[in-house]
């Protein structure tokens, strides 16, 4: 397996590029932190999550093309804006719309399962293609598929609530009561909807 630190001669005098460039990653992660924070807040879940993971898509493939120290380090700083940031986000979407009872099965198992099974996946993929950028495209271009975010995953009835969007709330509650097969009584929503709007008033 040949890796970017031979390839970009990071050897002798320049062996500590790689290590300043996982630095650069992480410094990348704490500033992607704040920004899609913020988003997440301000605009609302699905357009955070969207943005890091294209974020993480357009870095991550310009990775597999730079030629240079410089250029390496800025693909992996906006990387590292979308790492952990993806999964934080997606996190809190699903946390938001399902019971404590449910909540530790529905959000920790199933991204322990996905993520344990990519991680042994990822070495084989390395040790069959043998070649960083190539490997580097392989692992970045399905987060392409993040575009269909806004039509695939539902906003947050909790966030909609929080900026008074009630109808836009009760809309996709609707959606998930015909998926789920399940009938909300509708004096349970009409208590619903008059206790948010008390809420917003005080």
């Amino acid at each position: 397996y040949f890796d970017h630190c031979p390839q970009l001669d990071w050897v002798c005098d320049r062996d500590n590029y790689a290590a300043t460039t996982q630095s650069v990653f992480f410094c990348g992660s704490i500033v992607g932190g704040l920004i899609f924070g913020w988003i997440a807040d301000k605009y609302g879940r699905v357009p955070a999550l969207l943005g890091t993971n294209l974020v993480g898509f357009v870095a991550g493939v310009g990775t597999a093309f730079t030629y240079s120290f410089w250029s390496f380090c800025v693909c992996r700083f906006l990387v590292g804006m979308a790492y952990d940031n993806c999964f934080v986000v997606m996190y809190i979407i699903v946390l938001e719309y399902v019971g404590p009872k449910w909540r530790t099965f529905v959000a920790n198992m199933s991204i322990a399962v996905y993520f344990t099974f990519a991680a042994c996946l990822l070495p084989w993929i390395a040790l069959g293609v043998s070649n960083w950028r190539v490997y580097t495209l392989i692992t970045s271009v399905p987060i392409g598929l993040s575009i269909l975010t806004p039509w695939i995953v539902p906003e947050s009835a909790r966030w909609l609530i929080s900026q008074g969007r009630i109808e836009k709330a009760m809309e996709i509650l609707k959606k998930v009561e015909r998926v789920n097969k399940k009938k909300i009584p509708e004096a349970v929503i009409m208590e619903f909807k008059a206790g948010t709007f008390y809420k917003l008033l005080l």
